[in-house]
């Protein structure tokens, strides 16, 4: 989400797909960037009153918090996994590799906040010029690697 924000990507994807945070993903998005002083937090916490975010959470199942507990997750990825399991998200955005091999494991459809402008350029939601824009302002967030894989999905090549 921050990252998102921060390269003014939010709305696209807000409008392209419906975005839910987990609580300790919004908490962490909001109330400790707040405290942290940063600016976007505040962005992400109006975008949450007006709806173009929406807030969710998970069922809390017995044997699911074993596997949860087992993985050694942060709050913010148990809550997104929570989320997922029951059936409130399609798929997991996560920037953290860590993170991202533990859902590819499980078999969690994942992607990352980059991946999801090259989605919305395939979807035909946002343009490509719009699309590559948007990754060039997400450069200074995300690893070279990424950001040239980005880029060339997008150009078709």
């Amino acid at each position: 989400m921050i990252k998102l924000t921060k390269a003014h990507a939010k709305e696209p994807v807000s409008k392209a797909f419906t975005v839910i945070l987990a609580p300790a993903v919004e908490d962490e998005c909001v109330e400790q960037g707040l405290a942290g002083g940063h600016s976007d937090a505040a962005l992400i916490g109006q975008n949450l009153k007006a709806g173009l975010v929406s807030s969710g959470q998970g069922r809390r199942v017995p044997r699911a918090e074993a596997l949860l507990r087992s993985l050694g997750l942060s709050d913010g990825e148990a809550d997104a996994l929570r989320l997922f399991m029951a059936g409130r998200a399609d798929i997991v955005v996560s920037d953290d590799r860590r993170f991202l091999q533990v859902l590819k494991g499980l078999e969690v459809p994942r992607t990352t906040p980059a991946a999801l402008l090259a989605r919305l350029v395939a979807r035909k939601s946002i343009s490509r010029q719009e699309g590559l824009r948007l990754l060039d302002r997400m450069a200074p967030l995300i690893s070279e690697i990424e950001f040239m894989a980005i880029r060339r999905s997008m150009e078709g090549g």
